[in-house]
């Protein structure tokens, strides 16, 4: 029984949000930018429990956008500033799925066997990559 789970072939669901964050960020920027958003993907396919029952996501942060149009230096600043936060975050699936999301391209979708294995690890960094230097929010 454990061996069918285990071989069997699931494919990715790469999903893409943002998340309002100016908060988050130093007092000056945020006058600035106006609001300032993260935009992160997520396996809409796997669910992380993190010490409780309910599943969540892991996001992965990609980048940050403002809603005013900004200078080349307050854009730097907001490029440092997300290099500074790297971090994934998790939020529960049913917090997720109230949220507008649009799909990632098809394309950086791929088959995997296990959740952390290698081939998994390489479609999620493939992912990651081409999501960080191709902006699609």
């Amino acid at each position: 029984m454990i061996a069918e789970i285990k071989n069997k072939a699931k494919k990715t669901d790469f999903r893409l949000l943002s998340i309002e964050e100016t908060r988050n960020w130093r007092e000056d920027i945020a006058k600035a930018c106006g609001r300032i958003y993260g935009v992160y993907f997520y396996n809409k396919n796997e669910h992380t429990y993190c010490c409780e029952l309910a599943p969540s996501y892991s996001l992965i942060p990609l980048y940050s956008y403002s809603e005013n149009e900004i200078k080349d230096g307050m854009a730097e600043e907001l490029i440092n500033g997300d290099a500074l936060c790297s971090n994934v975050i998790y939020v529960h699936v049913s917090q997720v799925d109230k949220l507008k999301t649009q799909p990632a391209p098809a394309s950086l979708n791929g088959i995997y066997y296990e959740n952390g294995g290698k081939k998994y690890r390489e479609i999620m960094e493939t992912a990651e990559e081409y999501l960080k230097c191709n902006h699609q929010i």
